[in-house]
């Protein structure tokens, strides 16, 4: 078999892997470029990919260090502002999005698990069951857009 064909069988496998890897679960949570969402909590979001990186490895290893470099070089948005989609990536490192609240220029790098695509709580209903998305108690005045809560820099 040649390199390239090689090469070509190695992508496609990982591609197919990753799609089958995407459960039911995260049909709630927003991950396709373009898709609008919601931050399901207040959190940061890393101007670079590599920041992002850095800020997961602390997290690991050292979190009151992962916190000093989230403070000093990430953005923290708000509970439940609007945001969509610019960017993503489900083949290397950890699955992230990056995400830009609703009338502002840059995105920026998350978990998969922090933008949900409606104002809810994914919450697991039994054990045996995927996630759902549960309307939020104080769905009839949620604070939105961007401008209820991005914290900017």
């Amino acid at each position: 078999m040649s390199r390239f064909l090689k090469c070509a069988v190695l992508i496609a496998a990982s591609l197919l892997v990753t799609t089958a890897a995407h459960s039911e679960a995260d049909t709630i949570h927003a991950r396709v470029v373009g898709q609008h969402g919601f931050m399901d909590s207040d959190w940061y979001v890393c101007p670079s990919w590599d920041v992002f990186k850095r800020f997961q490895t602390l997290l690991k290893e050292e979190g009151e260090a992962a916190f000093v470099l989230a403070n000093r070089d990430c953005t923290k948005v708000r509970d439940q502002t609007e945001v969509i989609v610019e960017d993503t990536n489900f083949l290397w490192g950890p699955s992230a999005t990056c995400v830009r609240p609703i009338g502002l220029p840059d995105c920026g790098w998350l978990l998969v698990g922090y933008v949900t695509t409606a104002l809810c709580q994914p919450t697991y209903v039994s054990s045996d069951q995927p996630l759902k998305c549960v309307l939020r108690k104080d769905q009839d005045n949620p604070q939105r857009p961007w401008s209820a809560g991005y914290s900017g820099k």
